[in-house]
């Protein structure tokens, strides 16, 4: 809760078809990240989205994350060859 008594979240109505692209697009995603990753990496992620989506955390949000953690790891990569080469 803010100081004023009221909530700190914001509630706002998305347009369903808003939903249906972002669903689409997470669906896209998963079959991407299950493409480039190895099995073993996409097993781990079915298991986290069948495992937070009881918890009521969308598949796309967790794809996101794991996506996030891909590009991380690839720069960390990227950056750690530059320094090998000089």
């Amino acid at each position: 809760m803010g100081s004023n008594g009221k909530s700190d979240y914001v509630t706002m109505r998305i347009p369903r078809s808003l939903l249906e692209e972002l669903r689409k697009r997470a669906y896209e995603l998963e079959l991407y990240l299950e493409c480039k990753a190895s099995l073993k990496q996409a097993c781990q992620v079915k298991l986290a989205a069948s495992r937070h989506e009881r918890f009521g955390i969308a598949p796309w949000q967790i794809v996101s994350r794991l996506l996030a953690k891909e590009v991380a790891r690839e720069e960390r990569q990227r950056r750690y060859r530059q320094r090998k080469r000089k």
